[in-house]
């Protein structure tokens, strides 16, 4: 038995805070006395430094949808409360830049989705044309062997014929 077992043998609250006390050295775990700390302002976003990387045909589809909604909340405002709200959407897509995240307007996402668009194409095609190249040579030894049986059906008739 190790040294621990011998040690707390009967004692079973002594073994688990034992264990408790290993795990928090294992895991430096300080307490804050800090209530600075509770403050939701000071609490970092650790969001904010991880980039999300969602594949690319998603990110357009997102913005996109985005850019839509963005034009139909613009259109139905006054003159005055679009440009504040031109405005605004200008401040945050320039936040958005500032912190890492690539901000596109219509033009640069249509252009993005034709791309994507025609690599798709361009992968289904390959794709379609080795298909029907399989789905040929089978066809072809199908009929090979059909004509096989024939021939030899063909040759034991004439053969029990005779």
């Amino acid at each position: 038995m190790s040294q621990i077992n011998k040690k707390y043998k009967n004692n079973k609250q002594s073994k688990a805070l034992v264990k408790v006390k290993n795990k928090m050295n294992k895991k430096k775990i300080k307490p804050n006395d800090k209530d600075e700390d509770l403050v939701i302002g000071n609490i970092p976003d650790l969001n904010k430094t991880t980039k999300k990387n969602l594949p690319k045909i998603i990110q357009i589809k997102k913005n996109t949808k985005k850019l839509k909604r963005e034009k139909e909340l613009l259109s139905k405002l006054n003159s005055e409360e679009k440009q504040k709200a031109e405005h605004i959407l200008k401040v945050q897509k320039a936040i958005l830049k500032s912190q890492g995240q690539k901000v596109y307007n219509e033009k640069s996402l249509k252009k993005r989705h034709k791309n994507m668009q025609t690599k798709k194409d361009k992968s289904r095609m390959k794709w379609e044309s080795i298909k029907n190249k399989e789905q040929k040579n089978k066809n072809k030894k199908n009929k090979k062997n059909k004509q096989n049986k024939k021939n030899k059906q063909n040759n034991k008739n004439k053969h029990n014929k005779k």
